[in-house]
């Protein structure tokens, strides 16, 4: 293996930013963000023949992710289900905000980039990263959990999400990218 300037095996903690690009539209922060999960999928196949296996065939053909935050960002949602903007009535002080929620549009897909700014280095040599980023190169929402409201608690809003395959992008699913001095999420 070539001696790289950055350190491959790093530790990373927390989220310090979150974004999320819908379609050609403006990247949206999702703000408060506590985890994000990707479970890559695996395909495989297996040549046989003369009662054994001769050839195992493995590749990436996408990933499951799951991701969660503690704010319910109406417009942010709106936007990740396909939904119209929340529409504005009335006028100070008794405006009303309403955002409707259809069963008439299609999730759009997205691009998804979190960064942390916690980056432990655990080798000996190499240059520590200052960031990492994980960022989902075109994924669409495949679930949504509960929401509401509970008496005494704070809300945690969940998504479960599967990343593709982008052709427009070399084919990537995801990537992680380490900047030796901070880059801001573009």
């Amino acid at each position: 293996m070539a001696d790289t300037v950055l350190q491959n095996a790093i530790s990373l903690a927390g989220i310090t930013d979150c974004k999320v690009l819908v379609g050609a539209g403006a990247q949206t922060d999702v703000y408060y963000t506590k985890a994000i999960t990707i479970n890559p999928t695996v395909k495989t196949i297996q040549g046989e023949g003369e009662g054994q296996v001769f050839l195992v065939h493995s590749r990436m053909s996408g990933a499951d992710v799951e991701f969660n935050h503690s704010v319910m960002d109406v417009s942010l949602w709106s936007m990740l289900t396909g939904n119209a903007g929340a529409a504005e009535t009335g006028s100070t002080p008794a405006v009303i905000e309403t955002t409707d929620f259809t069963g008439l549009v299609t999730f759009p897909y997205f691009q998804l980039q979190c960064q942390t700014t916690s980056v432990t280095g655990v080798m000996a040599t190499g240059t520590v990263p200052s960031d990492a980023i994980f960022k989902l190169w075109k994924a669409k929402i495949t679930g949504i959990s509960g929401i509401g409201m509970s008496d005494g608690e704070l809300m945690t809003i969940s998504f479960k999400a599967t990343a593709l395959p982008d052709p427009a992008n070399a084919s990537k699913i995801f990537s992680i990218i380490k900047h030796e001095s901070f880059v801001a999420i573009t």
